[in-house]
């Protein structure tokens, strides 16, 4: 490169213009520290660069390599992109990391964190809690079945709940079998008639897995035996709740 020297000649009357001096002077015609602030035009202590200054022939175009980057991290300045440099399209979930989104980041909602029993939910469109509380405790039905068993069983599928079997064993005489055995129940029987009598009395016997006739624990099974005393009559229709 070139340098301007006391022996540079230029014809009478010429001037020193940026066209004559371009490709003159160059990095090898400065002295080391030579270009300071002070001989730089600054605005507000920063350099400005030309509209276009800055094109693909000034940047690095192998980004995959980090030596080829032109702008890193590391040439950012701390707290230089601002809410009003991010477009408001610009971030998407494509850009957000998996996992990236912790509890911390999410908004509040008006849910008390804590346990909650026989709960109450309100969820919305994107499936987030946002109400919870406790709510009254009911008693559950545990199993329940009605069936019609005049000489045989027919049993209504759509009122029947954790029912295995219903078997008639003799005149008046059924066992109900459950699906999931059940602790210490409470139950419910009904009889709406027996056929040719209505005066009766209506026993039961809860039995367990190994039939055993039990009072408390688990029961499997229970037998419904549905006779006037001495005269057993098969039930037309029969319906059982359990607790």
């Amino acid at each position: 490169m070139a340098k301007i020297t006391t022996g540079q000649s230029f014809n009478s009357g010429d001037q020193i213009t940026s066209t004559k001096l371009n490709n003159i002077i160059g990095t090898a015609s400065l002295a080391s520290d030579s270009v300071t602030g002070t001989t730089l035009n600054l605005t507000s202590g920063q350099l400005k660069v030309a509209i276009d200054g800055i094109t693909s022939n000034e940047l690095k175009s192998d980004a995959n390599v980090d030596a080829n980057r032109a702008v890193g991290t590391n040439h950012i300045k701390d707290s230089a992109i601002t809410e009003a440099k991010i477009a408001s399209d610009a971030v998407t979930t494509a850009k957000i990391e998996n996992d990236a989104v912790t509890a911390g980041k999410l908004a509040d909602t008006n849910v008390a964190a804590g346990s909650y029993t026989n709960t109450n939910l309100t969820v919305d469109a994107q499936g987030r809690i946002t109400l919870a509380s406790s709510g009254t405790a009911y008693a559950i039905i545990r199993a329940k079945t009605s069936f019609q068993g005049v000489n045989t069983v027919t049993r209504n599928s759509n009122a029947e709940f954790n029912i295995s079997s219903v078997t008639r064993t003799g005149t008046g005489q059924y066992t109900v079998t459950f699906t999931n055995a059940i602790s210490d129940p409470v139950v419910s029987l009904g009889v709406s008639e027996l056929s040719n009598t209505f005066n009766t009395r209506n026993l039961y016997k809860l039995k367990n897995s190994s039939g055993t006739t039990v009072y408390s624990g688990s029961v499997a099974s229970m037998d419904i035996s549905l006779a006037d005393p001495g005269d057993p009559r098969d039930a037309k229709l029969v319906q059982i709740l359990i607790f």
